[in-house]
C-alpha cells in the first residue's frame, strides 16, 4: 500500500466560497496561484502526470484535491481533508451521491502530495545448516558444547558448522568431524 505525505498544507479558513469558482476555492485553500482556468484542466494535469488515482484509494492522512463528474465542460473540484470532503467551502453532506473521476496529487499544477516510498522489507537471513561452509566474524568460544572455555578471534575466517546448539553454530577449522574450534551466534557468521 503506498502512503503519501503533505507537500502543501491544506488551510479551510482560506478555502473560497463563492459559487461557480470551485478551482479557485480550492486552490485559494492551498494558498496557489492560478495556474488552470477549471477544475476539468486541473484534472486532466494529474492524469497527463500519473497522479488522478481512484476514489477507492483516497488517502485519510493528507489533505488532496478530489475531482467531480458534473457533467458539464468545466467539471467540479473539492477537497478531502484527511477523509472528509469539502466543496466551495462547506462540508459536503452527502458524498456517496457524488460520482468521481478521483483525486490529484496536483493542485494548480504544484504538487500537494507525493508518495513516501515503504522500506523494502530486511533480506532473511540465509539458513545455516549442519556441513555448510560460513565465514565467521568475531569472538568464538572453544568449549565442545557451546559454553565457556578459551575465547579466540576471527575474522573472515572460513569455517564449516559440524554442530547447532542453542542457536549457536560450533564451527570447525580443519575440516575434522567432531573437533569444534569455536562456537558464534547467528549474528556472527554468515553463509560462504
Amino acid at each position: 500500500m503506498t502512503t503519501y505525505k503533505q507537500k502543501v498544507a491544506f488551510n479551510l479558513k482560506k478555502m473560497g466560497h463563492e459559487a461557480g469558482m470551485c478551482e479557485k476555492n480550492v486552490r485559494l485553500g492551498y494558498g496557489l496561484p492560478a495556474r488552470c482556468a477549471s477544475a476539468k484542466e486541473d484534472m486532466e494535469y494529474n492524469k497527463a502526470m500519473g497522479a488522478l488515482h481512484p476514489i477507492s484509494t483516497l488517502p485519510k492522512n493528507v489533505d488532496v484535491p478530489v475531482f467531480v463528474d458534473t457533467s458539464s465542460k468545466y467539471e467540479h473540484i473539492e477537497v478531502s481533508i484527511k477523509g472528509v470532503l469539502y466543496s466551495d467551502g462547506k462540508k459536503v453532506a452527502n458524498p456517496t451521491r457524488q460520482k468521481f473521476f478521483g483525486w490529484g496529487e496536483f493542485c494548480a499544477k504544484a504538487r500537494v502530495v507525493e508518495a513516501v516510498k515503504e522500506p523494502a522489507p530486511a533480506p532473511k537471513p540465509a539458513t545455516i545448516n549442519v556441513g555448510d561452509t560460513v565465514i565467521v566474524n568475531g569472538q568464538g568460544t572453544t568449549n565442545a558444547y557451546g559454553g565457556g572455555g578459551k575465547t579466540r578471534s576471527y575474522h573472515n575466517q572460513k569455517m564449516r558448522v559440524i554442530r547447532i546448539r542453542n542457536g549457536r553454530y560450533g564451527c570447525n577449522q580443519y575440516n575434522q568431524d567432531g573437533a569444534v574450534t569455536g562456537w558464534w551466534t547467528a549474528s556472527q557468521v554468515r553463509k560462504a
